[in-house]
């Protein structure tokens, strides 16, 4: 089943990017990406919310950096968000992340707004990941994190120097 946010939206603009993506863009601001694969062009227009279907297996480097975009919600099929995807995305504070998410490259989502700030057991990264890069999420207002029990590399300085406590295994360090 697609992932949705409007129902009752027309299409405005539509397109590829990649071989076997492709994007639509509703009159409520949200852009839906359905197909397989990698999305790997950058966008021509600005949205305000991102919707990633089922089949889509990564997100390109730098295909949202500097975009308008408020929110975000993977689908299980995503493995990869590449560099700099969502950088600089200023007003991104509503991500969902899918269950089948396994790397966040360098700058990801540098200086997002994007607050993680959780208690466990609730956690917006998911277990599947394993590897979080150098500044995936620098500079973003995250004060606590919950890193799920599969991460086997976190690279220096990958939530920047906000960070107040880690809570890894649930234990705090």
């Amino acid at each position: 089943v697609p992932l949705a946010f409007a129902e009752n939206s027309t299409i405005v603009d539509s397109g590829t990017s990649g071989e076997n993506a492709t994007w639509e863009l509703d009159s409520e601001g949200t852009l839906t990406i359905s197909g397989t694969g990698k999305v790997t062009d950058k966008f021509p227009v600005s949205p305000k919310r991102v919707v990633v279907n089922d089949g889509i297996t990564e997100i390109g480097d730098g295909v949202f950096n500097h975009s308008s975009l408020q929110s975000l919600k993977l689908a299980d099929s995503v493995k990869t968000i590449g560099k700099e995807a969502f950088c600089e995305c200023y007003s991104l504070t509503q991500i969902e992340l899918g269950r089948g998410l396994k790397t966040i490259k360098e700058d990801a989502f540098a200086y997002a707004a994007v607050e993680l700030d959780i208690v466990y057991p609730a956690t917006m990264l998911p277990d599947s990941l394993e590897v979080i890069e150098k500044y995936a999420f620098y500079g973003c207002p995250i004060k606590t994190i919950y890193i799920p029990k599969n991460v086997r590399v976190i690279e220096p300085e990958s939530f920047g120097w906000n960070i107040e406590k880690y809570i890894v295994n649930e234990e705090t360090v």
